[in-house]
């Protein structure tokens, strides 16, 4: 839908991922460079790459971090029908605009349905939205080597990849049709977009998470150039060299991974979840709602027993063994595979040392501490 970015990131990969093969041979050929990614950025930037991976292809952690910086192989399987909305009722040779789920607007309607395995190179965040907040940041700094700010893109695609399997003409504004189009509409519409809030669900997508390529993994400026908003990271102060080795990663990983081979079996965004799941709750019911010593030494023991050895009559403190057992408890047994596993993992164990180290400190204040007391709790607090 022409003037709907939220619901375009799924199809942003589309063209790129069609674009693949000449924008290989374009880059093919360019010089390497001694600038690369690092375990050291990937820990730097890790709050960004946890939440990159645990939001790919959900609708609300991309809403919240819509300038996305990293890229993805996905394969979109046989018989998903994609849908795209026009005014002139042509078939598209070219599939530029395409939704997962179809919306009532005057025009045509024109459905899509996949016919081989599509593959993809899937832009996190809101990575096709026509704004200058930097959604488009990826696409047009590092995919199509554009330095401009304004919102447009290039769209390529295959016929042998889709078909046009019906276009049905939509009621104008003033037909009976159409009746309730800004009311009932309206609703659908958010309806439809909070469905997609956790995932685009029915396997209409698989991700290929150790394919993973992001400005992330390398030391690059990613500050915003518009100070009202240092939120939201951008690639505008990244050098052309930088941008060419992140460039010259993509078409490294897109030729080396090929069309028919496996996933990783390391799903990233499961490890995400599991950590999600674990603490989010419960943190913040110890941030907001604890207000007794005993039940924020109950929360606090809950979380951190599991990684504790309690020889008889000790309450000493807690060592370097234990922040590293509760760091690693999800990721210690994982098998990595290619160079993007380590900087993904050290990105997700930032995150997990960050919050160990919290809960740690928090427990030498309220379990450790003989005197712990009311200032104790809210100091507590103000750690976690």
């Amino acid at each position: 839908m022409k003037n709907r970015p939220v619901l375009r990131h799924f199809t942003a990969g589309l063209a790129a991922g069609l674009a693949a093969a000449t924008f290989l041979i374009f880059w093919g050929a360019a010089a390497a460079s001694d600038f690369g990614p690092s375990e050291e950025a990937a820990r730097h930037n890790g709050f960004h790459i946890f939440n990159a991976v645990h939001s790919a292809l959900r609708q609300w952690g991309s809403l919240l971090n819509y300038n996305g910086l990293s890229l993805f192989l996905a394969t979109v399987p046989n018989d998903v029908l994609l849908y795209h909305s026009d005014n002139d009722g042509q078939a598209r040779s070219v599939y530029d605009d395409g939704d997962e789920e179809p919306y009532e607007y005057p025009g045509y309607l024109q459905i899509y349905r996949v016919i081989k395995p599509l593959r993809i190179l899937y832009v996190e965040g809101m990575g096709a939205g026509k704004t200058t907040l930097g959604t488009l940041d990826t696409q047009d700094f590092i995919l199509r080597n554009s330095q401009s700010d304004h919102p447009t893109r290039d769209y390529e695609c295959g016929k042998d990849l889709i078909e046009l399997v019906s276009m049905r003409q939509r009621p104008a504004l003033a037909d009976p049709g159409s009746k309730d189009y800004f009311g009932v509409s309206g609703l659908e519409y958010m309806r439809a977009v909070s469905q997609r809030y956790h995932g685009i669900g029915s396997g209409r997508a698989v991700l290929d998470f150790p394919s993973m390529v992001s400005a992330l993994f390398y030391p690059v400026n990613l500050t915003n150039p518009d100070p009202e908003r240092p939120d939201l990271l951008r690639l505008a102060g990244a050098t052309e060299n930088q941008l060419q080795a992140i460039r010259l990663r993509v078409a490294e990983v897109v030729e080396a991974r090929g069309r028919d081979t496996p996933a990783s079996s390391i799903d990233w965004q499961g490890v995400a979840d599991i950590i999600v799941a674990r603490y989010t709750d419960r943190l913040k019911s110890m941030a907001d709602k604890i207000k007794s010593l005993d039940a924020m030494r109950g929360a606090v023991n809950q979380l951190l027993n599991l990684h504790i050895d309690y020889p008889p009559g000790s309450r000493k403190d807690i060592g370097k063994v234990e922040l590293e057992r509760c760091t690693k408890y999800d990721t210690a047994l994982l098998i990595l595979q290619i160079p993007e596993d380590r900087l993904i993992l050290a990105g997700i164990e930032y995150v997990t040392s960050s919050i160990c180290s919290a809960l740690f400190s928090a427990r030498k204040l309220v379990v450790v501490d003989p005197d712990a007391d009311a200032a104790s709790l809210s100091a507590t607090v103000k750690i976690i």
